[in-house]
């Protein structure tokens, strides 16, 4: 299945090495926030547009127990940072991209791995029929489908770092205004 890349995402679809080359010392990370509107996807939607975010599994060595959106690191199979958005998204929920329509402003952050910077792309699925998102328990445990309704309770209800929820904000926004 090919992907379709928005004018906003494809300056990400340049090799690896170039983005590396700009971040040396950097793990290059993807946050993928998977928007739907479908009830296929979502039950019981309060608002036709929703993202997907999932809880790190208690195993997990770096921020066990807090919610964000899908995504990890690049992976010396990726090509460029499209690949490792669809590969991610894949491995952590079950779900192919099927259009990376733009990205959002992304941050670094540090864990005991060393330095890593996130890229942040906002993307559709495939939500016909058997689409249903299936976790990888080694990683997460649960998601919840959050919408722009829920930004202001987000930390209360969901629990996800400072930097995580502003992430998910900027991509509410972002997907209310497409």
């Amino acid at each position: 299945m090919s992907v379709k890349i928005s004018p906003f995402a494809s300056a990400f679809a340049v090799p690896l090495e170039h983005m590396q080359a700009l971040n040396p010392s950097k793990r290059l990370v993807v946050g993928v926030a998977i928007a739907t509107s479908s009830s296929l996807l979502t039950p019981n939607p309060t608002s036709s547009k929703r993202l997907l975010i999932v809880r790190r599994a208690a195993s997990e060595s770096d921020f066990a127990g807090l919610y964000e959106l899908p995504g990890g690191g690049s992976e010396p199979e990726d090509n460029n940072l499209i690949d490792t958005v669809v590969r991610e998204t894949i491995e952590e929920t079950g779900l192919k991209v099927t259009e990376v329509l733009g990205t959002f402003e992304g941050f670094e952050y540090e864990t005991k791995g060393g330095k890593s910077v996130q890229f942040n792309f906002l993307v559709r699925v495939n939500e016909g029929k058997g689409a249903a998102v299936k976790l990888n328990p080694e990683e997460h445990d649960t998601y919840a489908w959050v919408g722009p309704e829920d930004a202001e309770t987000m930390q209360e209800k969901w629990g996800l770092s400072g930097a995580m929820e502003v992430c998910v904000k900027d991509a509410l926004e972002v997907l209310e205004s497409i």
